[in-house]
């Protein structure tokens, strides 16, 4: 619900700024960040000051570089969803690293 709640928002704070992702938006991060913590116990590593840490730093390299199909969704989406999928993409992708160090280590 959060989800489309946030895409209306945006595309109406982008119409009426008249800009797209501006920095002021800064629900498509929580949105991301949301989606990790939804798969909390599957990534949980050693302890909790880990975890947040590698979670931090993790998702903002992700949401930098922005790798194949979250730079799709932010060059070709001018829209709320756009924005949002870009880093529920990069979530997503911290997610993966996370289970994969659990398995290894």
């Amino acid at each position: 619900i959060l989800f489309f709640i946030s895409n209306y928002l945006i595309n109406y704070f982008s119409f009426i700024t008249n800009s797209h992702d501006s920095k002021n938006i800064v629900i498509d991060e929580f949105l991301g960040v949301f989606i990790i913590f939804l798969f909390y116990d599957a990534i949980f590593f050693k302890n909790d000051i880990i975890t947040y840490v590698l979670i931090f730093f993790l998702f903002r390299f992700f949401d930098i570089l922005k790798f194949f199909p979250a730079n799709y969704f932010d060059k070709h989406y001018k829209n709320g969803y756009g924005v949002i999928l870009d880093d529920i993409i990069a979530g997503l992708y911290t997610i993966i690293i996370l289970v994969i160090l659990n398995a290894f280590i």
